[in-house]
């Protein structure tokens, strides 16, 4: 493939399932180095990164084949496309202009129409594969980075939280963040990206008012230097809302924090499909603090259980199945 339609502009930030996949095709020699990169948006184009529009974006004919990871790039205006891949419900997404939903929507449904269809189409989670119809081998979870499972432990036997972001409503549970950091007694919370809202101000304050937890606020954490903050007793949470938006989703903070060593509550309804429960707390209504408390307490995962996880679960898996699939497709036709 010698170009890649995505809502990627240039000097975006690469931990996305997309920056993760085409990293990773580009290794394997299925996604040429010196592709193009089409994008939708209001930033300016950038060397090998173009602006394809934002009412109505499209990749010139001339550029074939082409992987598609966005939904606002429509199916018509792009008919040379090899491979398109589609994470998360676009079509419902609280962070996305209404224009760009409804964009999505209609991709969603013309994907829908077998006899439409052209190329291959892969999905990330069961939501997904029963919006488009898919069968159960073009179902391609998120994966991880191998170098996770490499990262050390320095963090002392406190009663730790870590919670990254990015937060807005419409996904984040705020009540439950709040909850959680307000009952579990933790001795440090570490919160990633807490943003301006006034909705995470609230979670801020309450946490500074109500507990006697240190609370650490970092504007960016980088997974690969959390050493400091991973210990025997630190745990993460993912505050989402159940909603179809978010169970369209496959959570990517659920395979970092499996990789890194962590353990991690989330609501039972949204843990990815594919994983295991060995290491996880799983939130329902009516599931107690006092639980959380003991939970906070058990044996933190071993370093080869972490190992054994992204070799099961790592980006260059999830890009193999995708070449697999790309052979299987050929061979059909």
């Amino acid at each position: 493939m010698n170009a890649v339609a995505w809502a990627l502009p240039p000097g975006s930030k690469t931990q996305t399932r997309p920056a993760k996949l085409v990293d990773q095709l580009v290794r394997l020699g299925v996604v040429s180095a010196s592709s193009r990169y089409y994008f939708h948006g209001r930033a300016k184009s950038s060397g090998i990164s173009v602006n394809a529009g934002s009412v109505y974006p499209r990749v010139p004919a001339g550029d074939t084949p082409t992987a598609v990871f966005s939904p606002v790039f429509q199916a018509r205006a792009n008919a040379s496309r090899l491979w398109s891949d589609f994470y998360d419900d676009w079509s419902l997404a609280p962070d996305i202009n209404l224009a760009h939903r409804a964009l999505s929507a209609r991709t969603y449904r013309e994907a829908r129409k077998a006899k439409e269809r052209s190329g291959l189409m892969t999905c990330n989670s069961k939501y997904m594969q029963a919006k488009l119809r898919l069968e159960d081998r073009f179902l391609v979870p998120n994966g991880v980075d191998q170098s996770l499972a490499r990262v050390e432990h320095h963090g002392d036997s406190a009663r730790r939280l870590i919670v990254l972001g990015h937060f807005f409503s419409g996904r984040t549970d705020f009540e439950l963040l709040e909850k959680i950091s307000r009952e579990g007694r933790f001795d440090q919370i570490v919160i990633g990206s807490p943003g301006s809202s006034k909705e995470m101000g609230a979670v801020i304050s309450s946490i500074r008012t109500q507990t006697t937890s240190e609370l650490i606020l970092r504007d960016w954490l980088e997974l690969e230097g959390a050493s400091q903050y991973l210990g025997p007793r630190t745990v993460a949470l993912i505050p989402h809302v159940v909603s179809d938006y978010t169970l369209s989703q496959d959570l990517m903070k659920a395979y970092q924090y499996q990789a890194l060593g962590i353990r991690v509550m989330c609501p039972r309804l949204l843990w990815p499909s594919g994983l295991d429960l060995e290491n996880v707390l799983l939130l329902d209504i009516g599931v107690g603090t006092d639980a959380v408390r003991e939970w906070v307490d058990s044996p933190e995962p071993t370093d080869l259980a972490r190992s054994q996880f992204v070799d099961a679960n790592s980006w260059e898996i999830r890009a193999r199945q995708v070449v697999g699939l790309m052979g299987q497709l050929n061979n059909d036709n």
